[in-house]
């Protein structure tokens, strides 16, 4: 394998990239991954080529062999720290993670290079998946979608394989604006995907799903009925969310009964039972044990577990901090509302509170 450090490599790696077929594949390679490539390793043709098979055997789903080029190339990645080649590194290991399933790593990475401003919409269109799916943060996802879409228009011309990418990405800011309950934002985001490209998967689980959460039943049936047409995996896996939802038993989009009075101040006593051993745990790096110590109560009072809130545990700069988010739905944002009003005071002295969406 190449070593773009090596002065041989390097003369011998500009001769193999100007030959046509590495040429070729470069162009190729630039008609997907422009916006992180234009500027990577200018003056290293041993280091491009060597970023080009990254991407090919990404592509194939060699997942090793990506691994060993990714990893060959740390040194000359370390030797060039621009924050366009630092996106790009970062980049590199989000799809790989991605084809190898670590979504949370990937998602790591995703936020990582979204740091340096880089302008490669399949990063952020990537992250906005990963935190609607596998997060349930709906604000920031949307923010990832609408930045995809800003990226897409900064790389004309829009050919139709464009406004097909354009389509999915402002579906994917419909889904999260739905799921914040701002259905008119919802509605105008599937006006703009419709535009884009004609019926596609992706749209059509968009206006399922809105027309669900209008409480619309014909016009959500109809839209799943032409899902399962396109994609009857896709339409299996949704149907019990839109028959819960339809039915007012799906606890983002309606509010459901849970945990009572009792249950919450067990909560807070619970809490004060373990905090010198949280506080410890988070001390020593323990984030997972220290969160575990806290759920016992509030397990035992939430029979639905549709992982649409959570709570976390942190120690940040000489602070402990307690953070609670509700992802906006019906059940869990006033849950948590009654959790935090019962707070009380000796907790709120030793520890920062955050409460988000």
């Amino acid at each position: 394998m190449l070593n773009p450090q090596n002065k041989l490599h390097r003369a011998l790696g500009t001769l193999l990239f100007r030959l046509p077929h590495n040429q070729r594949q470069w162009r190729s390679c630039l008609g997907t991954y422009l916006p992180i490539l234009e500027n990577a390793f200018p003056d290293n043709d041993a280091a491009r080529l060597l970023v080009m098979k990254a991407l090919r055997l990404i592509d194939e789903n060699n997942i090793e062999g990506a691994q060993r080029t990714i990893e060959s190339l740390r040194t000359t990645f370390a030797q060039n720290e621009t924050p366009a080649h630092t996106a790009l590194w970062h980049i590199l290991h989000a799809l790989h993670q991605y084809k190898s399933g670590h979504l949370r790593r990937m998602g790591g990475n995703l936020r990582a290079a979204s740091k340096y401003g880089h302008r490669f919409h399949l990063a952020y269109a990537l992250y906005g998946d990963y935190l609607y799916h596998e997060r349930h943060f709906y604000d920031e996802a949307e923010e990832q979608f609408l930045k995809a879409i800003d990226c897409i228009y900064a790389y004309p011309p829009l050919t139709e394989s464009v406004q097909k990418v354009i389509g999915n990405a402002y579906t994917g800011a419909a889904d999260a604006r739905t799921m914040m309950h701002r259905y008119g934002d919802a509605k105008a985001a599937l006006r703009m995907a419709e535009q884009m490209h004609a019926e596609s998967e992706y749209l059509l689980y968009s206006q399922t799903l809105l027309n669900a959460a209008l409480h619309l039943p014909t016009e959500a049936r109809r839209c799943l009925s032409h899902l399962r047409e396109l994609n009857d995996e896709s339409a299996a896996q949704l149907l019990p969310v839109i028959e819960r939802i339809l039915a007012d038993e799906h606890p983002h989009f309606t509010r459901q009964s849970i945990g009572s009075s009792e249950v919450i101040a067990a909560f807070w006593e619970n809490f004060l039972v373990h905090e010198d051993e949280m506080m410890q745990l988070l001390l020593d790096g323990k984030h997972t044990q220290a969160r575990d110590l806290m759920r016992g109560p509030l397990d035992a009072a939430d029979t639905y577990h549709d992982d649409y809130w959570g709570f976390a545990v942190d120690h940040k700069s000489n602070a402990y901090e307690l953070l609670f988010r509700s992802s906006y739905s019906r059940t869990y944002t006033p849950f948590v509302d009654d959790i935090l009003a019962a707070c009380p005071d000796a907790i709120r002295q030793r520890w920062q509170i955050t409460r988000e969406p």
